[in-house]
């Protein structure tokens, strides 16, 4: 997906909570995450001034304990990877 799409959709987040081993869909299912709450996380995305460089910091990190400091959806990330 290119990055205006990406970043229009709000996809980006989707991109971030992978690279921190955490899956939205299931946190949405599990109820730790309302439909509210995603729709809320995916505007802040295609919101955000910094689409870019979360686009690199997706691209360079296989991994990460947490989201970059600039990511407005840290929080809901944080909140879907409980158990």
């Amino acid at each position: 997906m290119a990055l205006d799409s990406a970043v229009a959709s709000g996809h980006l987040v989707d991109a971030v909570a992978a690279v921190c081993n955490v899956d939205l869909g299931a946190a949405l299912a599990n109820g730790h995450l309302s439909p509210g709450e995603c729709a809320a996380a995916r505007r802040r995305c295609a919101t955000c001034a910094h689409a870019g460089e979360c686009a690199d910091w997706t691209s360079a990190s296989a991994r990460a304990e947490g989201p970059p400091p600039f990511c407005r959806n840290a929080g809901i990330i944080a909140r879907a990877r409980l158990p």
